[in-house]
């Protein structure tokens, strides 16, 4: 495949959200130079933060009120004898 072909791809991509800036400029300098190591981009890549599945989530919520709801049982069934 062409080079301008691939170039043409690369930009439709970028058109489309699917390539940042500085991804879409090390792809365009990796196909211009060929086999020689393109250069670094020039903006920092910034990792998107992963959320919490929400399975995951609403199981500790459910922990958690379980936990709070035994706790307090227990501790009525120990105050009545504590307090001689």
């Amino acid at each position: 495949m062409a080079v301008a072909d691939e170039l043409s791809k690369l930009a439709e991509l970028k058109d489309r959200g699917l390539l940042t800036e500085s991804e879409f400029e090390a792809q365009k300098a990796k196909l211009l130079v060929g086999d020689q190591q393109a250069p670094p981009p020039t903006e920092p890549m910034v990792k998107e933060e992963k959320k919490g599945s929400p399975v995951f989530i609403t199981l500790l919520v459910v922990a958690g009120i379980v936990f709070a709801f035994l706790y307090s049982e227990r501790q009525l069934e120990i105050a009545p004898r504590c307090a001689l």
